[in-house]
């Protein structure tokens, strides 16, 4: 039985609700030139120290391409996307974990060109970084997908909290005072990365109204909150694993634990 007709919403850019504010923002576009000044940092600094860089491979694959992709093809996405007969949460969470298992493959090409190319190599760094973050994602996912689902969002707001999300995640927040230079030039890649994460599960779902409505200064903390909450489980069972499996993960050296 072919899926049945169902209203889609336009996706805009990073827009409120459905279709208004299709445009850049201000605070989009700075941003996105934030996020370019560092990836151009990044493969200018590579080049200069003539040596591989992780970030000069990796940010211009899943930002320069795939992020050039999902903006441009946005509107398509959506409309297939919504139109997907899954439930609403499979949609979701499907989408969700398969843009991590994405991202994942161009972060372990990255991190496995200055080994030296080997196929059987880059393979197994593939699944180990797979395996490491199916864990690592496994709050941000699902707790988005709640998130979104009983409390009032706009896919703009999604967008920037799931990237600053992104900075405690990854430690950088931590290196804003000892190391202003990396921060700034790590800052801006890292929360367009995170966002880009999110974005196909965010198509996938209209951003109808109805949800509740909370204050920003009680619901972005309560976000984070909510990640960090069903965050840990899943981390401290990461933790126990790699301590007991340690060839089953990238190497500390790649992803310090």
């Amino acid at each position: 039985m072919p899926p049945q007709a169902t209203a889609v919403s336009r996706p805009g850019a990073l827009d409120g609700s459905d279709g208004e504010g299709a445009g850049l923002s201000k605070i989009d576009r700075a941003v996105a030139i934030w996020g370019a000044i560092g990836v151009v940092f990044w493969i200018v600094y590579a080049i200069g120290n003539g040596e591989i860089v992780a970030f000069a491979i990796y940010y211009p694959l899943w930002l320069g391409i795939v992020g050039t992709i999902v903006w441009r093809r946005r509107e398509a996405l959506a409309r297939r996307l919504q139109s997907w007969s899954a439930p609403p949460w499979v949609r979701f969470v499907v989408l969700g974990f398969g843009a991590v298992l994405a991202e994942e493959i161009f972060a372990a090409l990255a991190n496995h060109l200055p080994e030296g190319f080997s196929l059987p190599v880059l393979l197994l760094r593939i699944v180990q970084f797979w395996a490491l973050n199916i864990f690592a994602f496994f709050g941000f996912v699902v707790g988005w997908w709640l998130l979104t689902r009983y409390v009032e969002f706009s896919r703009r707001e999604v967008f920037y909290l799931a990237g600053i999300w992104g900075l405690y995640a990854e430690k950088i927040i931590y290196t804003l005072v000892p190391m202003p230079a990396f921060f700034f030039f790590k800052a801006g890649p890292t929360i367009l990365t995170y966002g880009l994460i999110i974005v196909p599960a965010l198509l996938s779902q209209p951003m109808a109204e109805g949800r509740r409505r909370v204050h920003r200064l009680l619901k972005y903390p309560g976000a984070y909150l909510c990640l960090l909450l069903l965050s840990l489980p899943a981390i401290l069972v990461l933790f126990f694993l790699r301590e007991t499996w340690p060839g089953a993960f990238p190497p500390p050296s790649m992803v310090p634990r």
